[in-house]
């Protein structure tokens, strides 16, 4: 059945050594990052999710609340995970974002872990880790995006449970089990878990037909018997789970499951977004290119590159079980994006749980590429080549520093050619940094009210207000004496009387700005 992991410990040694410097970075960066547009909601409705599984009463019914439209799109299981984990009754913006980057740790621990499952190479598994932890998008969205980069890490924690199963556990039955527990959990945090089941389906197959060869003619009907029970159980335990963990398909699960699937195409945003230097509504206009375009510009070069080769590669890569079940999870939900049409907007956001996918396969690529090419030249180009490239990426990351998020590659000339025709800073999180300068800018006289216009989610800049910093977001031009907002977000614009007296900017892009109103300018700092 395979070595079981806590045998071979030293074949963990390069992903401890991982771990250890990750974790060097989780407690050096932490409290840099600022507070996103859906974070204050999210972990109020988990606060809610709490007090409803403890008996306590909330502000809304249950009832009420679980008929909120956000709660059919979205659970909040993990972000109630995250607010147990900060051992505080009050939301810490800090505390959170260390914990969300600590719950990053399966993602790589698992790329490893899939990594040493084909080549059984310490150090070409740690290519795994390595290449997630250089995809700008997906480090950046660990700590402060609420609702999408969990999902990716529990969505590939699945997948790599398919490959591994084997290695945990002996008996089938709870390998069905386990498997249960990790499709449920994907589904709890998102209904685009469900896609779990055709592709588990498909490796299957594929596992007992191609690569183990186990099944013939003779025994296909008894094989597929026994194969259709263990799916029975892993699809009862899933469900099971997704009752408890998500209140309002366990109120009503034949009922409420249908309002859920009904919703989750539709997540309900009202207003425009900037693509291609055109703006757009999303819920009038379907563009098939859309999430295309976004992993083309927004994913490290070497990244693309070797992925699209090991794609080229896949009859001789199909030995490795990893390699084309994550090809082919990749592939499906590509074709069920273009299939279903759905809603989405703020670039990779919403599909971000298959940017650990394109990642993954890259390592597949860039091993095979260096241990199957003779031609010496080539390897000497393109190894010259994938130093550069990483290495860009790398000043990047430092450069954009806490905004990785909004990396865009040499296509599309990064974050300064991307700007006006991309979002970018679509989270808001560098108001944070706005409000952090103008609290320093005000705080010559404290005792003075300053009345501050706040764009976005209010939260995001009052939590960084001294007392004396009123902040409201209805405050008119004329109200105002200070003005908050966020380059490139529909309504977040500075007005006419309104003079700019700070930026915040990475790379010589401004992503938000600190304006003072003219008519208020006498008498301010």
């Amino acid at each position: 059945m395979g070595e079981l992991f806590w045998e071979n410990l030293k074949n963990r040694k390069f992903i401890f050594a991982f771990l250890g410097f990750y974790l060097l970075f989780c407690f050096a960066t932490y409290r840099h990052f600022g507070v996103t547009w859906d974070e204050f909601d999210t972990y109020i409705s988990a606060g809610q999710w709490l007090r409803y599984y403890l008996g306590l009463p909330n502000r809304l019914s249950a009832l009420d609340l679980n008929f909120v439209k956000e709660c059919q799109t979205h659970n909040c299981f993990n972000t109630a995970v995250v607010r147990i984990l900060t051992f505080s009754k009050t939301i810490l913006p800090d505390r959170i974002h260390l914990v969300n980057l600590l719950l990053g740790i399966p993602l790589f621990w698992f790329a490893y872990e899939l990594m040493w499952s084909c080549f059984k190479n310490g150090r070409l598994a740690l290519i795994g880790p390595i290449v997630m932890f250089m995809t700008p998008r997906l480090l950046g969205d660990l700590p402060a995006n609420p609702k999408d980069a969990p999902l990716a890490v529990v969505y590939f924690a699945s997948l790599a449970a398919m490959v591994l199963r084997r290695e945990w556990v002996d008996s089938k039955f709870l390998q069905s089990v386990l498997l249960g527990v990790f499709f449920g959990l994907t589904i709890s945090y998102r209904i685009i878990g469900f896609t779990l089941f055709p592709i588990y389906v498909a490796f299957r197959i594929y596992e007992e037909c191609i690569a183990d060869k186990t099944v013939t003619k003779e025994n296909c009907g008894k094989w597929l018997g026994k194969e259709m029970v263990h799916f029975l159980i892993i699809f009862l335990v899933s469900q099971f789970l997704l009752c408890l963990l998500w209140p309002f398909i366990g109120q009503d699960y034949f009922h409420h499951i249908w309002m859920v699937f009904s919703a989750s195409g539709n997540l309900g945003w009202d207003n425009k977004i900037l693509f291609m230097g055109r703006w757009y509504q999303p819920s009038n206009h379907f563009l098939w290119y859309y999430l295309p375009v976004w992993i083309l510009i927004a994913t490290p070069i070497f990244i693309l590159g070797f992925s699209f080769f090991s794609l080229l590669r896949f009859k001789a890569l199909l030995q490795h079980k990893a390699y084309f079940l994550v090809a082919f999870a990749l592939v499906f939900n590509l074709a069920f994006y273009f299939l279903m049409k759905p809603e989405i907007f703020n670039g990779l956001r919403h599909y971000l749980f298959v940017v650990p996918m394109v990642s993954f396969l890259s390592c597949f690529g860039l091993v095979d590429f260096f241990q199957t090419t003779r031609w010496k030249p080539a390897l000497f180009i393109i190894g010259i080549l994938l130093a550069a490239n990483v290495m860009s990426v790398t000043t990047d990351m430092i450069r954009l520093f806490p905004y990785d998020y909004v990396y865009f590659n040499e296509f599309v000339g990064g974050v300064k050619g991307a700007d006006g025709k991309f979002e970018t800073d679509y989270w808001g999180a560098s108001l944070r940094e706005a409000s952090e300068w103008l609290r320093g800018y005000l705080k010559t006289n404290p005792d003075r009210t300053y009345k501050i216009k706040m764009t976005c989610s209010p939260w995001q800049q009052q939590i960084y207000f001294f007392p004396n910093m009123k902040g409201d977001a209805h405050f008119t031009e004329k109200e105002a004496d200070y003005w908050l907002a966020v380059k490139g977000v529909v309504n977040n614009d500075i007005p006419a009387g309104g003079v700019v007296i700070h930026s915040v900017e990475r790379e010589g892009v401004a992503f938000s700005y600190v304006a003072q109103m003219k008519n208020k300018k006498q008498g301010l700092p």
